[in-house]
């Protein structure tokens, strides 16, 4: 679980780097296999696993880009400031799939193997 975290510690610091993230979630996955392939010597399991973290490593770095998007209506409020608790954040459904992700990331292996 810990090299889970470490590594996508590692796909955010991809960002401050100016490489692609989905390079960087697709750099995950083999990792990710390698270290299956490491401790199973099964091939087929470690790409099947290393193709799932991809994927799901690249569907975090998507919802994650929809979350920085402004909504259409939406302006940037820099000049002016509130006190706190006076703006209501919104809801937005990409919270809910980030969610799922991220603990599948960090904890998948522990459900897969319950």
């Amino acid at each position: 679980m810990i090299a889970n975290i470490v590594l996508l510690v590692l796909l955010f610091g991809a960002r401050k780097k100016k490489i692609n993230l989905y390079s960087a979630a697709a750099t995950l996955g083999a990792i990710k296999a390698a270290v299956y392939f490491v401790f199973t010597r099964n091939a087929g399991l470690a790409v099947f696993m290393g193709f799932i973290f991809a994927a799901l490593a690249s569907g975090f770095v998507f919802f994650l880009k929809r979350l920085d998007r402004r909504a259409p209506g939406e302006e940037e409020r820099v000049s002016e400031y509130g006190t706190p608790g006076t703006e209501k954040a919104t809801f937005r459904w990409e919270y809910f799939p980030l969610s799922v992700i991220l603990i599948l990331l960090i904890g998948g292996e522990l459900l897969i193997s319950a």
